[in-house]
Formats: structure tokens, C-alpha cells, sequence
């Protein structure tokens, strides 16, 4: 039997809405294990034999230049399902492209790389550009993990994509904590996956085919040795474990985890005749039904199009619990309100830039 869904959601000017809907969830196997088949093909290397503990053991960065580590399962804006990867945000947040240097978190090959300012000059053509890269290092046995928003990678590197916008190499190696290339803004994302685990929370892995590592992603903080690892923790913002988030909440027969549109692809977002190639917004049938990324006592629902774009909300008075909404519950109110977070000393922040561990969520009233 098919997952169903039927939800409807009626907007209110206080960012309310009252969402009825009917639930069934039955695990694709067959679906499933061609993706985990799939995904193992892909990202294993050949004849691999060694030690499935692996432990990587190189800071990306140096840890003065960190400012906070953003834990996994963050939903924002476009980002309607939690996040997969974390966020190592800088301690110059306005700083240029090369200010910071990136290093190999462990001994790998570098498998892909993206470059992606020719998208973003083809989308906005009249905006300014800066070059933007993805690196996905492949470490022994089927561990992967990737950087998004390298500004500058090393010489060797830039050779290698050779002016692609995308590229797979076949014989570029790095060890750990080698210089792979300077970043500046904001920060820089950065996931690890385990080929050699599903996360339980992800019912129908069929629907992520659009990026089936999502499925695998593990805990970045747990797959470094130590020092490294604990020397990471000191600057991670989240006060409850798991420390690196977490992005997998399904649980079979209940509202909480994440919900696609009927037709749509799962995740890809993709509706009949257009092919496999996604829409731009391809998170418009996106809903999910889950936690704080940071403080996750706090329900968090995201929709992917609510009066015509992507929000974000939390629950009235933080309840009810969409891991305790079941079919036979019926029709339930849901009192959608914005949310703002205060730091252990009562501040209110103004941003999420001032954020520090121990952080909660607080609910708007109405």
C-alpha cells in the first residue's frame, strides 16, 4: 500500500492554520533496497576490506577560527525538510572569500566536486557572483563527507574540475589535514555518511533518490578520533545529545517526520512530464513535522509552500506532540506562530548569530 496523505491547511494572518489530514505509512522494501544496493555500488571502493571503524582525524579548520558549530536538522526557508549536514560558522562572519583555511578532515580521495557560480549567474544574472564549490572526500570503507562553500580550493583542485561546472576524479588524493582551499563569509557546511548504516527515522528511503547519501548521513561530531572530536564539542551549540543533531523522525503510523506531495518524487519534488529534472522550487510539496535543530524540546513544523512560500513555525503553548498523532486521533488543530530563542541568561537574541549552547525557543503567544 502506497503512503497517503490528506492535508489541508488553511492560512490565518497570525501564521495560524488548522491542518486535518489522515495518515498511513508502509516501508517500500523492495524501493529501499534497490537505493541502499545503489548507493553502496557507487560509494564503496573496490575490494574494500578495511576497518569499518574508521575515525577521521584532522580539524577541518582551525578551531580558534570557529566561532559555533550549527548541529544538523536545521529547517530554514527552502530548507523545508531538517538539513544534513552542520554548519561550522566563523569567527569573522563578514570576512573575504580566502580568510579562513580548510584542511582534509581525514585520508581520502576527492571523488566530486561541483562548481557552482555558472548556475547562479544563469538564475540571476544581474546580482554580483562570487565562486562557490562543493568537495566530497572518499574515505576507507564506504565513509564519505563533503564541503559545501569552499570559496578558493588549492591549485590542484581548480586542475582537476578544469573549468567544469561539475567533475569526478579519478586518481586526486589528499591526506588529513592537508590545505584543500580557503573559505571566507559566513561558514561552511560539512556532513559525514556512513554507507554502512540507515538511519532508522527514514521510513521510505526510496523517496530521498534525489540524494540517497541523506539516508546515511551519521553524527560528524562522533566520526572523529580524539582529540579532534572533543576538541570539535567545545564548540557545538546544542545542549541535549545527539550534540550533531538529528534528521530522521518518521515513525511508522504517526504525524512526525517528513511528508511529500502526492506525484511529486519524494524529495525531488519532480510531477509528471518534466522528466528527472527537479523544478526550482522542488520543496513546494515538502512538509515536515519535527524538532528544533538546536533546542529540540521545541516542535518545529515546515511547509513548503505556505501562501506561496517556504515557512517555518512552531506550535502553540509547544503542543500537541506529532509523535503522539495517530489516524485514530482525527481532526486536529495545529496553532501555527512564529518563534524567537533565548540564551540560559533570559536574553532574548536578536539573531541567530548570537546564539550559544543551552539555547531554547520560545513560541510566540498568539
Amino acid at each position: 500500500m502506497n503512503k497517503k496523505i490528506v492535508l489541508g491547511i488553511l492560512a490565518a494572518a497570525a501564521a495560524v492554520a488548522l491542518i486535518s489530514f489522515a495518515v498511513r505509512r508502509l516501508m517500500a522494501y523492495q524501493a529501499v533496497n534497490r537505493v541502499q544496493q545503489s548507493a553502496h555500488q557507487v560509494n564503496r571502493f573496490p575490494n574494500c576490506t578495511e576497518n569499518k571503524t574508521l575515525k577521521l582525524s584532522a580539524l577541518p579548520i582551525k578551531l580558534e577560527n570557529i566561532h559555533h558549530i550549527v548541529p544538523m536538522g536545521r529547517m530554514a526557508d527552502a530548507h523545508v525538510t531538517p538539513t544534513d549536514h552542520g554548519y561550522i560558522i566563523f569567527g569573522d562572519q563578514q570576512s573575504a572569500p580566502d580568510a579562513y583555511e580548510i584542511y582534509a578532515p581525514g585520508d581520502a580521495r576527492i571523488t566530486k566536486l561541483e562548481h557552482f557560480t555558472e548556475t547562479i549567474l544563469e538564475k540571476r544574472p544581474n546580482l554580483p557572483t562570487t565562486d562557490d564549490y562543493r568537495i566530497e572526500f572518499q574515505h576507507p570503507c564506504n565513509i564519505t563527507s563533503y564541503y559545501i562553500h569552499i570559496d578558493k580550493p588549492v591549485q590542484k583542485i581548480l586542475d582537476a574540475i578544469g573549468g567544469q561546472r561539475n567533475a569526478a576524479p579519478q586518481n586526486l588524493t589528499v591526506k588529513a589535514g592537508e590545505l584543500i582551499g580557503h573559505a571566507g563569509g559566513t561558514g561552511f557546511d560539512f556532513a559525514v555518511v556512513d554507507y554502512n548504516t540507515t538511519l532508522p527515522g527514514f521510513l521510505t528511503p526510496a523517496l530521498y533518490e534525489r540524494e540517497p547519501w541523506k539516508v546515511h548521513t551519521v553524527d560528524f561530531f562522533d566520526a572523529f578520533a580524539e582529540p579532534v572530536r572533543s576538541q570539535l564539542l567545545t564548540k557545538g551549540i546544542r545542549a541535549t545529545a545527539p550534540f550533531a543533531g538529528k534528521i530522521d523522525y518518521d515513525v511508522e503510523d504517526k504525524l512526525v517526520g517528513n511528508w511529500f506531495k502526492k506525484g511529486t518524487g519524494g524529495y525531488a519534488g519532480t510531477t509528471a512530464g518534466q522528466g528527472s529534472k527537479p523544478p526550482e522550487r522542488y520543496w513546494d510539496g515538502h512538509v515536515s513535522f519535527a524538532y528544533h535543530h538546536i533546542d529540540p524540546a521545541a516542535v518545529e513544523i515546515s511547509i513548503g509552500n505556505y501562501d506561496g512560500r517556504a515557512g517555518q513555525f512552531a506550535l502553540l503553548n509547544n503542543a500537541p506532540d506529532p509523535k503522539t498523532i495517530t489516524v485514530e486521533s482525527g481532526p486536529i488543530k495545529l496553532e501555527l506562530v512564529k518563534f524567537s530563542y533565548r540564551n540560559p541568561d533570559g536574553r532574548q537574541l536578536d539573531s541567530e548569530q548570537d546564539i550559544v549552547k543551552g539555547v531554547t525557543v520560545v513560541p510566540a503567544s498568539n
